[in-house]
């Protein structure tokens, strides 16, 4: 249940933040084409110092956005973002977005360059507001591409295993422990090889199951 949660957070927050990201670079501004490159480098910079540039930045002495946080007067004192089961799970759900929605914002933005403007130059005409260009042109326009993000996006939120364990370490009270963290520990800290791999052969029948159910009710169309 904790890893499905994990992949829901993950898929939710990461969409989002990629679609509003791949709006904002598609509008036409200053420094546009460094924008779109900047954005690529949370993708490009390397695991471990992702987590420890984002373990000092929530740290609860020294870190820059607890002083924000007390200094604005949001909160009376710093918050433990690793202390708590519910922080720490939102914080690491937080970092691992953080780390991989830029890399869907180049995507989305490559299919959304791709989309004739004079559709949306119709529905405007036709008094369509910027949502509802959104969701009937641009949304449906997309669906091969989602498709193949919610998949591809799917199958690595799994297995994500180096951003969890260097930041919490599948604690606090297990709280942050999915299912390759809780195989890694069985095989390399209980020693309990056998039920590892009964564990890992379980989680790639899971995987393999959501692959074909996905496939058969998410697939757009032939055609699209």
């Amino acid at each position: 249940m904790r890893s499905l949660i994990w992949v829901l957070g993950n898929a939710v927050l990461q969409t989002i933040a990629a679609f509003i990201s791949a709006l904002i670079l598609m509008q036409a501004f200053r420094w546009q084409s460094a924008a779109r490159i900047w954005i690529i480098l949370s993708w490009i910079v390397p695991t471990v110092v992702v987590v420890i540039i984002w373990r000092w930045m929530l740290g609860t002495s020294g870190g820059i956005v607890n002083y924000l946080l007390v200094t604005l007067g949001i909160t009376d004192g710093p918050i433990g973002f690793f202390s708590t089961a519910k922080t720490a799970f939102s914080s690491v759900v937080f970092i691992n977005s953080w780390r991989w929605f830029p890399l869907m914002t180049v995507i989305l933005l490559a299919g959304m360059k791709g989309i004739p403007k004079e559709l949306y130059e119709a529905a405007a005409v036709d008094g369509a507001n910027a949502w509802q260009r959104f969701i009937s042109i641009t949304v449906p326009t997309l669906a091969p591409i989602l498709f193949v993000l919610g998949l591809v996006g799917t199958l690595w939120s799994v297995n994500v295993f180096d951003i969890i364990w260097l930041s919490t370490g599948g604690g606090p009270s297990k709280a942050t422990t999915t299912l390759p963290v809780y195989i890694y520990e069985m095989a390399f800290k209980g020693y309990h090889l056998s039920q590892a791999a009964a564990a890992s052969v379980l989680m790639g029948l899971i995987l393999l199951a959501f692959v074909i159910l996905f496939y058969r009710f998410m697939a757009p169309p032939e055609g699209e």
